[in-house]
């Protein structure tokens, strides 16, 4: 872990999470993507909010016809008809379809929280263990030390190195994660 270097973070790193959330309006193609099916979102909820009115149908024509009744009568007419159909319940579907239109969005903002909070964790965590990696290594020098003087045993100064490694590798890991 030692031989890692610092992989340099782009200049301008967000100091909040609305910075991101704003951001990532912006300029993400993803989030231009699922602002797309936002906006397709929206047409499909005024389209789900249509069905909570009646649909009216008028038919207006004329009818000709040689063939009615006996012999050869000769029938015309002009005819006017309307229908109205109106599924007033329609099981909830259209509501719950409306609900799902807008759940997009809370489901990003709670994710771009969550990949906010887990950041700022891995910074801390990170410190923490850049702090233990000092401890580990001047306690592994001590016990080195004492080893040399036969105040220690090889498996103290083996487990104080194993403490170290793992502290080493651990920071290694938070630092990936903070990147």
């Amino acid at each position: 872990p030692a031989a890692l270097e610092e992989v340099p973070l782009p200049a301008g790193m967000f100091g909040d999470m609305d910075g991101v959330l704003l951001k990532a309006r912006e300029d993400n193609p993803k989030m231009k993507a699922y602002l797309a099916d936002i906006k397709a979102a929206r047409g499909d909820k005024e389209l789900a909010q249509s069905t909570y009115h009646p649909r009216i149908n008028l038919e207006v024509g004329p009818n000709y016809s040689d063939r009615s009744g006996r012999g050869n009568q000769y029938e015309s007419s002009f005819d006017i008809m309307a229908t109205m159909r109106w599924n007033i319940f329609n099981s909830g579907a259209d509501k719950a379809e409306v609900e799902a239109a807008y759940n997009f969005m809370d489901d990003l903002s709670q994710q771009i929280s969550d990949t906010w909070t887990r950041y700022r964790a891995s910074i801390e965590t990170r410190k923490y263990y850049a702090e233990a990696i000092v401890y580990n290594t001047q306690t592994r020098d001590a016990y080195l030390d004492q080893f040399n003087l036969g105040q220690r045993s090889l498996l103290d100064v083996l487990d104080a190195e194993n403490e170290l490694f793992n502290s080493s590798t651990q920071h290694a890991t938070a630092s990936g994660n903070v990147i």
